[in-house]
């Protein structure tokens, strides 16, 4: 009887194996690695392009509302101006542009007053700052005794769904005449159904009182729209990536409430450029620092925001040359280059978009 022997792999055919088996493992590990690396690019990339739609989105809605002033018509109907107040100007001007210098220096230069647009650690250099003033597009009915609202009277007025408060910045119109003034009394104080807008001297020129009183009909109502004046600009939020990257992002400063708030992140530049009807009927647009912009003359604005990725998914360094509008965005690597972007290897997009102004 013969005994059978098993035989096993040789040394040879183990390390021919082995190479073989680490040579398929990384395979499958760099196209683990590529899948990952296409995943986070994609993720940035849609990250980016929803912040930066959103972005342009936001100011478009917003700054259509500059000089928004409900059925007041501002060519034949001039709002009456009885609130003061000294850290801001109480006038309407319902645009303002300003763009702010790589040395920090706004042009024109920035309102004088403390209030006006006192923003926290200022906006981004080489970037721009638009300042539109509007009433709200909801309003609150005013019930008149008798149907009419002596000009020396308290306003009784529906509700306070405005958000209206003391000291703050309403106008009251009939659509035929229109007082701006500033709220004196406690609102908190007041029950539903006898809720009333006091308008005395403490905060308002003189004794406080209206040009003229007003008088409901059947075909006219009194009513009260909130004021609003609020800024758009891009800052530093004072985050950092997880790379130690700056993060920006789109801010809206309130002039009311003198406070801001930050609307969206990843939003590296804004830059405005106003359009501006000249004597011949045709319109130019020029940045907002042009000496011979004429604001009265602004009936469109044209809008660029730079969104950009959080992370750095980039492989080498960007060298493109972004376009917004009138100015040129390069590499920080490029001598003499007005405007710059740190090379980070982040994604870079610009979202531009032009608005016609209604009012």
């Amino acid at each position: 009887m013969m005994k059978s022997r098993s035989a096993g792999f040789s040394l040879i055919e183990l390390m021919v194996a082995l190479a073989i088996s680490t040579f398929l493992l990384l395979g499958v590990f760099q196209v683990y690695i590529s899948l990952n690396d296409t995943a986070r690019s994609g993720s940035a990339l849609a990250r980016l392009q929803e912040n930066g739609r959103f972005a342009v989105n936001y100011l478009i809605q917003n700054l259509r509302l500059a000089g928004y002033q409900g059925c007041i018509d501002t060519n034949s109907v001039e709002v009456n101006v009885l609130a003061v107040n000294a850290n801001i100007n109480t006038n309407i001007i319902p645009l303002q542009g300003f763009r702010v210098a790589a040395d920090g220096v706004w042009s024109p230069a920035r309102p004088a007053q403390a209030d006006e647009l006192n923003i926290n650690g200022g906006p981004l250099n080489d970037s721009d700052v638009v300042y539109i003033q509007h009433a709200t597009a909801s309003s609150t009915n005013v019930t008149c005794p008798a149907g009419t609202c002596a000009a020396n009277q308290a306003l009784p007025v529906d509700n306070l769904d405005l958000g209206l408060g003391q000291g703050g910045t309403v106008i009251v119109t009939d659509c035929d005449s229109a007082d701006m003034f500033r709220i004196t009394n406690d609102l908190s104080l007041q029950l539903p159904g006898n809720f009333s807008l006091e308008h005395d001297g403490t905060l308002n020129t003189g004794t406080g009182d209206f040009n003229n009183s007003y008088t409901e009909s059947a075909s006219k109502d009194v009513l009260v729209m909130g004021f609003l004046a609020n800024a758009f600009y891009v800052k530093d939020t004072g985050r950092d990536t997880t790379q130690g990257n700056d993060i920006f992002a789109l801010f809206k400063y309130d002039r009311q409430l003198r406070a801001e708030f930050e609307v969206v992140e990843g939003i590296e530049r804004l830059i405005v450029l106003y359009g501006e009807r000249l004597p011949t009927d045709a319109v130019r647009f020029v940045a907002a620092d042009d000496a011979n912009l004429d604001m009265d003359n602004v009936v469109a604005l044209r809008i660029a925001v730079m969104a950009t990725s959080n992370d750095a998914v980039k492989e080498f360094d960007d060298t493109t040359r972004y376009s917004m509008l009138d100015t040129d965005v390069l590499p920080n690597t490029v001598s003499g280059a007005a405007s710059t972007y740190q090379q980070d290897r982040r994604l870079r997009k610009v979202f531009s978009a032009t608005l016609q102004l209604r009012n």
